[in-house]
């Protein structure tokens, strides 16, 4: 419009052009397993990990046929981990997931290619499907939920093997480790 542009028609927009609604300040509030919404009321939520430091923002999102709850908190400055002088190093790769100094490998699930062929199936019956009908919407719910399936995993994964590597290193700056001297900071001497 700045240049002169005449304007045109407005866009259209769908009833799929938002999957989600945000509480930036205030509006909401969470009581162990029940969050109340202004406007809305309350609802009964899965809560799958405990709420740390204070909740600034809420976000309804609808993905895959289901109904997600997204708080960002603000947290205190986490506790620094011991000092640890063991050293891992880890490649990333394409035929392994992960190799590491010590030489262990992590092998990769790739979840993709393993629903990889009932997504091709999928996607074939959705082509045979009528542009309007409830049977194609039906089809494109199919395909979501089986995209969200495969994409949901590779994270839990990820976290997985990072855990797998770490842990050992961890349990050692613990002083779980016997026959080992514990973890210490520079320029102290250990006991």
């Amino acid at each position: 419009m700045k240049n002169g542009q005449t304007p045109g028609y407005p866009r259209f927009q769908g009833r799929n052009r938002y999957d989600s609604f945000c509480y930036p300040q205030s509006g909401f509030s969470l009581e162990e397993k029940h969050l109340t919404l202004s406007k809305i009321g309350t609802l009964r939520v899965k809560v799958h990990r405990k709420v740390e430091g204070t909740i600034k923002t809420c976000t309804i999102k609808h993905e895959a046929g289901q109904w997600y709850v997204i708080l960002s908190c603000e947290v205190e400055q986490p506790e620094p981990l011991p000092l640890s002088y063991e050293d891992v190093g880890i490649d990333l790769g394409i035929t392994h997931f992960a190799a590491l100094s010590n030489g262990e490998f992590i092998e990769s699930p790739r979840h993709y290619r393993k629903a990889e062929k009932k997504l091709k199936k999928l996607q074939e019956t959705l082509a045979r499907k009528k542009r309007t009908s409830h049977r194609r919407k039906r089809a494109v719910k199919e395909i979501i939920r089986s995209t969200s399936k495969s994409q949901e995993s590779a994270p839990r994964f990820r976290t997985q093997s990072y855990s797998q590597v770490s842990q050992p290193l961890s349990s050692h700056c613990a002083g779980g480790t016997p026959n080992k001297k514990p973890c210490q900071t520079p320029g102290t001497k250990a006991g």
